[in-house]
């Protein structure tokens, strides 16, 4: 009998796949979800770098990273959905 698994296990899809077509899923799940999540940050990096002249305003900003967050991470959730 397996060892129960965590919440956090299940989600990220931890136990091996069981069939080539899983194992892609499961990858482009990954892909995706870092896209998500290393694409919040990039508003914070702009704030700093970017010329104050030509910056859009900061809810503009933050609401593009937010709309952006959930498009990839809508897909790496049907990818997951798919690897499961």
């Amino acid at each position: 009998m397996a060892a129960a698994q965590s919440r956090w296990d299940r989600f990220f899809l931890t136990q091996p796949a069981a069939t080539v077509r899983k194992r892609i899923f499961k990858g482009l799940f990954y892909l995706f979800f870092g896209f998500a999540v290393l694409g919040l940050p990039i508003p914070i990096i702009i704030l700093f770098f970017e010329p104050s002249g030509e910056r859009e305003t900061v809810p503009d900003m933050l609401s593009y990273s937010l709309i952006g967050f959930g498009f990839y991470f809508a897909i790496a959730l049907l990818f997951r959905r798919a690897a499961r």
